[in-house]
């Protein structure tokens, strides 16, 4: 059964860097090159996912639903991306280019798939794969939460907008005593 599944386990590994690479391409030849790379992976990962699901039934929802999910949120993204960077391939990234590189339907699907691949390998059957199905389900909503806050992390640093910090009042050596102990700046 391994043999089966460490083609699969690979190519979503290799899906999975690509798409994180996304974000942090700054020019927009690599943002193309970069999602090119991660659209021909999703698609020879679909493709060899089902020869492993037609070996063993009970492997079908580990392997599947992200495939699904890969062939119907990812792979359009993809191409909506790409498409308007074949035009002007030079010069650094857009703002609309790196919102679109960190879209959790964008990278969420080949890392849930490289996960349901992993715990494939463990061979689930009966009762134990129900459980199997939970953590797994579990885990991709958990990777969806994770984007969605580096999306937002990395969307508040682009602009300018950083989280509020605490600094500490100058000290009594001063002589200044009005001032309370710590105050807000917003950066």
């Amino acid at each position: 059964m391994i043999s089966i599944l460490a083609p699969v386990l690979a190519v979503w590994a290799y899906a999975s860097v690509q798409l994180y690479a996304l974000a942090v391409r700054r020019g927009r030849r690599g943002v193309r090159s970069s999602a090119l790379r991660a659209r021909a992976a999703l698609i020879v990962g679909v493709l060899l996912t089902l020869p492993a699901v037609a070996v063993d039934p009970w492997l079908a929802p580990l392997l599947l639903l992200p495939a699904g999910a890969a062939v119907l949120l990812t792979l359009p993204r993809l191409g909506a991306l790409i498409r308007p960077l074949y035009a002007d391939p030079w010069g650094p990234s857009d703002p609309a280019v790196r919102r679109a590189t960190l879209d959790p339907a964008l990278t969420v699907p080949a890392p849930a798939g490289l996960l349901g691949a992993l715990v494939a390998g463990l061979a689930p059957t009966g009762a134990a794969a129900a459980l199997w199905y939970g953590i797994v389900a579990v885990a991709a909503a958990g990777l969806t939460l994770a984007a969605r806050s580096r999306r937002t992390r990395l969307e508040r640093q682009r602009i300018g907008r950083l989280p509020r910090m605490l600094v500490r009042a100058p000290r009594a050596r001063y002589d200044i005593p009005e001032l309370p102990e710590r105050h807000t700046v917003a950066a």
